[in-house]
């Protein structure tokens, strides 16, 4: 007689190799995962959608709600999930890429009896690409995300992370990447034409004195200090014009 499993899903091992997941802080990881394993409970296997109220996800979990609801945003952050607001709850949706959904696992013959068709194999994605094994080898080496997508930014052209955006290659890093070297190249372009911008830090205070100029109890304020230091000062002037008539 042949023995199965109870329907259930089951987390790829690729998770926690994944550069989009080592982005979580390591503070916050812990709290993701099991997050995420609380929300592979109630996904559906084929949809990998569900609904779960935080007050329940806070009952499972023993985690606040405020943590929870941070841990879900770094996750949609991530791309490991995504969340869309409904009446009167959330709608989560797990990404396929980071679950296998089983049925009818065959214990006594060692092997799948059949295969849910969440779980499918993405050809088009170039896992061994140079990209990702170089976002990898940042990872592992204790890089942060600041850091990876500067030396990403340095390190490939445009054309390649374009090529690798279209190829679905860790798109949401070198989108990333993309902005800085545009950013890069607009810096170096008004260098080269001999344009120069006003600093972000003088834009600032510039922006700072006039709200406080603006400001009625900072102008007050100087008002008061002004009339208190003009009557010390022609106090200081009178004594000063008594003492030389002695």
């Amino acid at each position: 007689m042949q023995q199965k499993y109870e329907p259930h899903i089951r987390v790829k091992f690729s998770l926690f190799d994944s550069p989009k997941f080592r982005t979580i802080p390591n503070k916050q990881r812990a709290y993701c995962y099991l997050v995420f394993i609380c929300l592979l409970k109630f996904a559906n296997s084929k949809t990998l959608t569900c609904y779960p109220r935080q007050a329940t996800l806070s009952s499972m979990t023993g985690l606040s709600r405020s943590t929870i609801f941070r841990a879900t945003e770094l996750l949609e952050g991530s791309q490991i999930i995504t969340k869309k607001r409904q009446k009167s709850t959330t709608l989560y949706t797990i990404n396929k890429d980071y679950v296998v959904s089983t049925r009818n696992y065959d214990v006594s013959m060692g092997h799948m009896g059949s295969v849910s068709q969440t779980y499918i194999r993405r050809t088009n994605i170039r896992t061994n690409s140079n990209i990702t094994n170089f976002i990898k080898g940042l990872a592992e080496s204790g890089s942060d995300k600041d850091t990876i997508l500067t030396k990403l930014a340095s390190k490939y052209t445009t054309q390649e992370l374009n090529e690798a955006i279209k190829d679905n290659d860790n798109p949401y890093l070198c989108k990333q990447a993309l902005q800085i070297k545009d950013q890069s190249n607009f810096s170096a372009k008004a260098e080269q034409e001999g344009v120069k911008y006003v600093s972000k830090d003088v834009i600032n205070k510039a922006v700072d004195d006039v709200r406080k100029k603006t400001n009625y109890f900072y102008r007050d304020k100087v008002y008061k200090n002004k009339r208190e230091h003009g009557r010390i000062s022609a106090t200081k002037s009178f004594l000063s014009r008594s003492n030389k008539k002695k």
